[in-house]
């Protein structure tokens, strides 16, 4: 893998005259990396980016020690994916199992938790019922925040087996407003309706231009999406200290204590002499 990857973008946008919001995410920089650490085959890799573009799609609005963390459990196919992103765009995600087909029709639950710092403050679940996670994603939003809504997803691999297209764009009618320029649902539906047999590639170079489904476009913000990991060797040793003296003390008397990362693979080893540190610590408090 290519350490000169791009890393992606969330950008938030108002269009059509500030009648509808706008949210495009790319992605193919944090999805290559993510099917690069977790070895994925070629149907789990697009699974995968494609869950990665759904958070991050869902996490344009989050701010400060906001996360957002989206869990994706499907029956059919057996699947289970866990995606993570804050406020700055940091993103980690992991799809399991690593070798399973691509499937168009997913059966199972879609979870959506925001939390701040250590406290949650935001929990949804929307069924998945023999649908893409496009469908899901879209239905999601539309119970959560009550309101019209275009929704596509993306992800393409090269031939050989590695991510070359990962995107997402979310539009979004805003609602009637008194003071404020708006489009009732008839008018946003014949307008960008379209948008769902539309090309991404497409769709994505026209935005570039400043245009979307022949509307103009007023680019609010742009955020860096990169793939990060918030595993390090404090917070497993941390992890550690809370298993208790006796955990703590076999650990110890076997030598060394490694803790590999869910999320990066990442292999953290706390040596002999560092455990009998942290023994100490437990055992003085």
């Amino acid at each position: 893998m290519s350490e000169d990857l791009p890393e992606g973008r969330i950008l938030r946008a108002f269009g059509g005259g500030r009648t509808v919001r706008l949210v495009v995410v790319e992605a193919r920089g944090p999805a290559e990396k993510a099917r690069f650490a977790h070895g994925l085959g070629s149907g789990a890799a697009i699974h995968a980016a494609e869950g990665m573009i759904a958070t991050a799609l869902m996490s344009a609005h989050i701010k400060g020690e906001e996360r957002l963390t989206v869990q994706i459990q499907t029956d059919r196919p057996k699947m289970a994916f866990i995606a993570e992103v804050d406020a700055e765009g940091a993103l980690r995600a992991r799809l399991t199992p690593s070798d399973m087909p691509h499937a168009s029709q997913l059966s199972g639950f879609l979870h959506a938790i925001k939390s701040e710092g250590t406290r949650e403050t935001y929990r949804g679940t929307t069924s998945i019922a023999d649908e893409n996670l496009e469908r899901a994603l879209s239905e999601h939003l539309g119970n959560s925040q009550q309101t019209s809504a275009y929704l596509r997803l993306a992800a393409r691999l090269n031939e050989e087996g590695a991510v070359r297209f990962a995107a997402g764009i979310l539009v979004e009618r805003l609602p009637e407003h008194d003071e404020y320029p708006w489009i009732d649902e008839a008018t946003f539906e014949a307008t960008y309706g379209s948008l769902m047999q539309a090309d991404m590639e497409d769709l994505l170079t026209a935005f570039a231009f400043g245009q979307f489904a022949g509307q103009p476009v007023e680019l609010l913000e742009t955020r860096d999406l990169t793939w990060k990991c918030r595993c390090s060797q404090a917070k497993v040793e941390v992890m550690l200290g809370s298993l208790g003296a006796d955990e703590l003390r076999a650990m110890r008397d076997e030598g060394k204590a490694e803790v590999i990362c869910h999320f990066c693979n990442q292999a953290w080893v706390v040596s002999q002499e560092r455990l009998t540190e942290l023994l100490q610590l437990y055992m003085d408090n």
